[in-house]
């Protein structure tokens, strides 16, 4: 069996996990589409570190990975914004503003720039926003925050990286 297969695979799980979240927020069930959105995020720290594991890294995969994540941590979380609140221009601006910033912390990755993992790692958009929604806050700015926080050029750590390291010492 062809290794290098296998992470695509995984991802290629994630975007339909991200599917059925939109859909699950579309017909205006928001908790269970995070808990899909959830499954995603575990799904996309899975592909990276099986990647590596398996020594499977390829350009294929690591461009479908991007754009996986583009479309399930950046435009159907913004399903989200447009089914809590009204389609106005104070809703749209939140919505392209994060989404241009998660162009823009995704286009260095894309060009194989060496400074690859600067800023809020997508995925975490996946994390946050339903911990603020379920507590109740205003998701405009809560989308606004992830929006520059994807952009910072301060270094924060990958999940998968994380996972690595932890299994590393052990």
């Amino acid at each position: 069996m062809n290794t290098k297969v296998i992470p695509s695979g995984i991802t290629f799980l994630s975007l339909l996990f991200g599917a059925a979240a939109l859909w699950q927020f579309i017909d205006g069930e928001i908790s269970t589409g995070f808990y899909c959105i959830f499954t995603s995020i575990g799904l996309d720290v899975l592909d990276g570190y099986t990647a590596r594991k398996l020594n499977a890294v390829t350009a294929f995969g690591r461009v479908f990975d991007l754009v996986v994540d583009f479309v399930v941590f950046g435009l159907v979380l913004v399903a989200v914004l447009f089914r809590i609140y009204e389609l106005n221009i104070e809703t749209v601006f939140v919505a392209l503003v994060f989404i241009a910033c998660h162009i823009k912390r995704v286009y260095p990755v894309i060009r194989w720039d060496k400074n690859l993992n600067t800023g809020m790692p997508d995925n975490l958009n996946g994390i946050i926003i339903p911990i603020c929604y379920y507590f109740g806050m205003n998701l405009l700015y809560v989308f606004t925050a992830c929006a520059i926080l994807m952009i910072t050029p301060i270094r924060l750590p990958r999940m998968s990286e994380t996972l690595t390291k932890v299994k590393a010492r052990k």
